[in-house]
């Protein structure tokens, strides 16, 4: 998996950098509560199983908005509730998880079907970090987080 900087005061955003294979995340004190830290961090984590030496997810061209981009964030969105859900905090962030991909499925209103395929993509990337946390491995060779 990609390797994680160490969470910064000084940083206001969270992203991943697909360049330099990294995720930066603001200090845990950021965030009202850490469980929103971890649903977050989550969410930036399941982006990068879309590499092609992970998962290989491509939508095609992403821009902020348009139907490429909200797959991909539906699918980062889910797996970030599927791995809340196996660590046991999903109960407090499901409401933010909810609003945020209600906004993204608005985008997909002509695709019935997405929501399951995404949900698909989602579990494959929740079983995918989870797998690599269980050995204890960054997973392909990135350093530990």
């Amino acid at each position: 998996m990609p390797s994680t900087s160490r969470p910064s005061s000084r940083a206001r955003k969270r992203t991943i950098c697909p360049p330099v294979d990294k995720v930066y995340m603001p200090s845990i004190t950021r965030f009202q509560d850490p469980r929103n830290f971890y649903g977050v961090w989550a969410h930036e984590l399941a982006h990068a199983t879309k590499a092609p030496h992970r998962l290989n997810r491509d939508f095609g061209f992403s821009k902020f908005g348009n139907t490429s981009y909200a797959r991909e964030e539906i699918v980062a969105e889910l797996t970030s509730v599927f791995l809340g859900q196996s660590l046991g905090f999903t109960a407090h962030t499901l409401e933010m998880n909810a609003a945020y991909l209600h906004n993204w499925l608005r985008v997909l209103r002509s695709d019935k079907g997405a929501i399951f395929r995404h949900a698909a993509d989602a579990q494959r990337a929740c079983d995918y970090l989870i797998a690599r946390s269980e050995t204890g491995r960054a997973g392909d060779g990135a350093e530990a987080a």
